[in-house]
């Protein structure tokens, strides 16, 4: 069947049937004056549209007024119910209506002159097209939801029925207009020229597709109320996309972790999760979350993989745990050691999450922020401790590098070793100090020979490397006569060589009685001075009472010892030295009194004492204007005068209220330290019973004379 002509034929023809009907005028005009009129048509029908069961108007004009003939298709008209001719003639209109236009009554129409004294005339040829809209449009096949897979190319079919002309069919998904990819076939369903259409859509859906309508529309000029659509919701099944997710989002170390396996999946139902850490599956956790009781820092390299698999495919996700923890330092030496006018490097090494921030500092000033701090040394003042300070929003923390001189070594040692005899073992300690280490620390015994296990297997010698020293161990098994005296050790790196002396003693037997002794000799002078106090206060308060009443004010006594007047600074102390006293000749003062017998201190300074007086006692030293009592070498160091080993006994000075120790002799016994031993303070006075009397700084003040 011929398509319905368009706007422009139609102009066209209009234009031709005018300049036609206008020839034909003029020649009828040129023919009337040779005595002939011929009609011609003026005004030509006009091919039209019509919607099934509408009423079709169709007009002609001629002149001079003439009768016509409708035709159909050649085919005369006949009046009757489905047609009504209408004719003016005067005029020379004519029209004719057709009633209820059937699609049989599709097709040409025309005007043809009934003038029986001329020849007939033709109007031009107009077309009526009677349009039929589609009846019925669908999906094949045809359901509400149509499950279709992600990447997987799939067709759906549009049939639209009962359309003259064929309906123009579209695609859309959504509001999106979608190419076919397809074809469209037009199927003519009888002779009634109404046509079935047909169009594929073919293409390949998306997850994005999932829950989006896709129809298709069927558009003609018969539809009153716009194209037919048919359409249906797409269920686009799907591999699942898979992240993960960690609660909490930061991690410190220590905390409760969970990650979450996030998978975007269709179906879902079905969906199976696995997990692995490190390539390795984790067979404890089938869900989609993993519990991490505490983040640790080793967990940090940690790459945590989940598995989500459906009925269409799998899919993988990772996750690298970040634990957040505090700064800490690693692999710092402890010392460097350089050269005046040499670089020097000091390197900060951190290990923190974040990443730290590094600063240098020495003696509180900022030097460097680097990890790495390079110093070139100019002087001694570039020396010294410098300070690592590495800061993270978890805190700071702080590490000494000590910058050091090189040189050569330094030797520190205790001042003596004591052991016995048949000893199980001692050891004597030599510490090498310095930069560089020593390459080696040689001992020589006190006869001279170099120190080898191998020869003496009694003598074993250790050695401890730490970061600025050396400490050189000599073990000394079953101790033997011959084993004490001097021992060298001896020590050189690169820069020079050094030594030290240490005496191994023999501990003195006397040295548990001498302890004994001693510890009497405390007890005795606390009597003593608790005696003397008491004796002192009521020996005072006597000599006021007498000075008071005597006019005189004096009271002259004598003995091997220098005394001053009563009046003076020390006269009372020495006044309890006066055998003139009342007070003390009559043995009332307690504690001072030997007991019945009335014999007083003094005679702790004449002949019945058991050391000699030497000569210039009670004689003040000119240098430190002590008033001698007693021989020191002699009489305080008993073990001395004995022809024993002499005790440490540091030499105290008393002046008013203060005691200061002068000075140490050997310092014995050792303390393990290796520093001197605190020793309390006390003052030197004849000893009794072979033990020196110790007093507290307060009572020696009162007893120490011409100070």
């Amino acid at each position: 069947m011929a398509a319905a002509p368009s706007r422009e034929a139609i102009g066209c023809r209009t234009w031709t049937r005018m300049l036609t009907h206008t020839t034909i005028f003029l020649l009828a005009f040129l023919s009337g004056s040779n005595g002939q009129n011929a009609p011609v048509f003026v005004i030509d029908p006009q091919s039209t549209t019509a919607r099934l069961g509408e009423n079709v108007s169709l007009k002609c004009k001629t002149a001079p007024p003439t009768e016509v003939l409708w035709m159909y298709d050649n085919l005369p008209i006949v009046s009757n119910t489905s047609y009504e001719i209408r004719s003016d003639e005067v005029s020379g209109e004519h029209e004719i209506i057709i009633k209820g236009i059937s699609m049989r009554r599709d097709g040409p129409y025309r005007c043809r002159t009934q003038d029986t004294t001329t020849k007939p005339v033709n109007s031009q040829s107009a077309q009526v097209t009677v349009i039929v809209a589609p009846s019925d449009i669908k999906l094949l096949p045809f359901n509400p939801s149509t499950v279709v897979q992600e990447n997987m190319e799939t067709s759906l079919t549009c049939r639209v029925s009962g359309g003259k002309p064929a309906p123009h069919i579209e695609w859309f998904k959504d509001q999106d207009r979608m190419e076919t990819g397809g074809e469209t076939q037009v199927e003519p369903s009888d002779e009634t020229r109404i046509e079935n259409v047909t169009s594929t859509l073919k293409w390949t859906p998306t997850r994005g597709d999932h829950e989006k309508h896709v129809y298709c529309t069927a558009s003609h000029q018969a539809l009153l109320d716009g194209p037919l659509r048919a359409e249906t919701l797409l269920n686009v099944e799907f591999a699942p996309s898979v992240k993960i997710v960690s609660v909490p989002e930061t991690v410190k170390e220590g905390d409760a972790v969970t990650l979450q396996c996030l998978a975007d999946a269709n179906p879902y139902i079905d969906l199976k999760f696995r997990w692995t850490k490190n390539g390795l599956p984790m067979t404890d956790v089938f869900s989609g979350s993993l519990h991490i009781d505490a983040a640790q820092r080793s967990e940090r390299p940690a790459v945590y993989s989940c598995e989500a698999t459906n009925k269409v495919g799998t899919g993988t996700a990772s996750y690298s745990l970040d634990v957040h923890y505090p700064a800490s330092f690693f692999s710092m030496p402890e010392v460097v050691g350089a050269d005046v006018h040499q670089e020097a490097f000091l390197n900060c090494n951190v290990d923190s999450n974040p990443k730290a921030d590094i600063t240098w500092e020495k003696a509180g000033q900022v030097v460097g922020r680097e990890a790495t701090l390079q110093i070139r040394t100019q002087s001694d003042r570039d020396f010294g401790v410098y300070q690592c300070v590495a800061t993270t929003r978890l805190g700071q923390v702080r590490k000494e590098v000590k910058l050091l001189q090189k040189g050569p070594p330094f030797i520190s040692a205790e001042a003596s070793v004591y052991a016995e005899q048949k000893q199980s073992s001692v050891q004597i300690k030599c510490v090498s100090n310095g930069l560089p280490l020593v390459h080696s620390v040689r001992w020589t015994t006190p006869q001279g020979r170099l120190v080898n296990p191998y020869v003496d297997p009694r003598m074993e010698v250790s050695q401890e490397a730490l970061a600025d020293r050396v400490i050189s161990k000599l073990t000394i098994k079953d101790v033997r006569k011959e084993d004490f005296g001097l021992y060298n050790c001896s020590a050189n790196n690169a820069y020079g060589l050094n030594e030290r002396l240490i005496p191994l003693k023999e501990t003195d037997w006397l040295m548990p009685i001498i302890v004994g002794s001693a510890c009497g000799g405390v007890a005795l002078l606390i009597i003593l001075v608790v005696s003397a106090v008491c004796c002192f206060t009521r020996c005072r308060t006597h000599n006021r009472l007498k000075q008071a009443s005597d006019t005189s004010g004096s009271t002259a006594a004598s003995d091997d010892l220098d005394h001053k007047s009563a009046n003076g600074p020390h006269g009372v102390l020495h006044g309890m030295y006066n055998a003139s006293n009342d007070s003390l000749a009559d043995g009332k003062c307690n504690g001072w009194n030997s007991g019945t017998t009335g014999r007083t201190t003094n005679g702790l300074l004449n002949g019945v004492h058991p050391y000699t007086i030497q000569e210039g006692y009670g004689r003040k030293d000119p240098q430190n204007y002590y008033t001698r009592y007693a021989d020191y070498e002699q009489e305080y160091n008993p073990n001395s005068f004995l022809g024993l080993p002499v005790m440490y006994t540091p030499t105290m000075s008393m002046e008013g209220m203060q005691a200061e120790q002068e000075g140490s002799r050997d310092p014995s016994p050792y303390h393990a330290s290796g520093l001197p031993k605190v020793e309390p303070l006390y003052v030197r006075y004849p000893a009794v019973n072979g033990a020196a009397l110790m007093l507290d700084s307060a009572l020696n003040s009162r007893l120490a004379t011409n100070v």
